[in-house]
C-alpha cells in the first residue's frame, strides 16, 4: 500500500507540473509572445550585450558630432572677415554698394568705380573673387580716411596695382589714387553651411 501511495502522488506531481507548464504556453500564446522570446537567461545576456554594443556606439557618435561642430565653429570665425550675399548674380552689385558708401562716408566726391570680371579662385572651390577698377582724388586727407574706413571694415577690400600722383603739378592740393579693389565672397555652399552651424548654436 505505501508503494501505491507513492505512485499516487508522483502521478499527481507529474500532472501539475503538466498543467503548469501548459498553462505558461497558453499565457505566452494569449498574450502573443513566443517561447523563443521569453526572458531566458541566454536571451538576457544577448540583449545585454546588444545594449552594451549600442552605447559604445552612441558615445562614438557624440564624440565624433562634438569634434565637427568644434571644427565647423572654427570655420565659422575664419570665414568672418569674407563677403556674403544674397545670390551669385548679385555679389558685385552688393559689394560695390558698400564699397561706394565706404567712398561716400570718406567724403570723397570724385571717384570712378568700374566693374571687372569676377572669377573663382584656382584651388579654393567656396571662394569667388569680385575686382574693381577704382579711380578716385582728394585731399590727402580724405583719401587717407577711406583707406582706413576700408581696413576697419567688417569684410576685407585688398588693393592691388596702386598709383598714387597728384592732380596738378603747379598747385597740387589733391592726389589721385588709381588701383585695383578685390573682395573675396563666400560661395552659396559655404554660406548655407555656417547658417547651419549657426541654427546649432542658436
Amino acid at each position: 500500500m505505501p508503494v501505491a501511495g507513492d505512485n499516487g502522488r508522483r502521478r499527481k506531481m507529474l500532472l501539475l507540473l503538466v498543467m503548469l507548464a501548459l498553462a505558461v504556453v497558453f499565457a505566452a500564446q494569449l498574450s502573443g509572445v513566443s517561447l523563443g522570446e521569453l526572458p531566458t537567461k541566454a536571451l538576457v545576456q544577448q540583449e545585454t550585450a546588444r545594449l552594451r554594443d549600442a552605447r559604445r556606439d552612441l558615445a562614438q557618435i557624440q564624440q565624433q558630432t562634438q569634434r565637427d561642430d568644434s571644427r565647423l565653429a572654427e570655420l565659422s570665425s575664419q570665414a568672418t572677415p569674407f563677403w556674403t550675399v544674397s545670390s551669385r548674380r548679385a555679389q558685385q552689385q552688393e559689394v560695390r554698394e558698400e564699397l561706394e558708401a565706404l567712398v561716400r562716408h570718406a567724403k570723397i566726391t570724385s571717384c570712378r568705380v568700374q566693374n571687372l570680371p569676377s572669377s573663382p579662385l584656382t584651388g579654393y572651390n567656396y571662394f569667388t573673387q569680385v575686382e574693381f577698377s577704382v579711380s578716385l582724388a582728394g585731399t590727402m586727407k580724405v583719401v587717407t580716411r577711406l583707406l582706413n574706413e576700408m581696413e576697419r571694415s567688417e569684410h576685407v577690400f585688398t588693393w592691388s596695382q596702386c598709383s598714387l600722383s597728384t592732380t596738378s603739378r603747379t598747385a597740387p592740393k589733391e592726389v589721385r589714387l588709381n588701383g585695383k579693389v578685390r573682395a573675396l565672397v563666400l560661395a552659396t555652399e559655404a554660406q548655407g553651411l555656417l547658417a547651419m552651424t549657426q541654427e546649432d548654436e542658436g
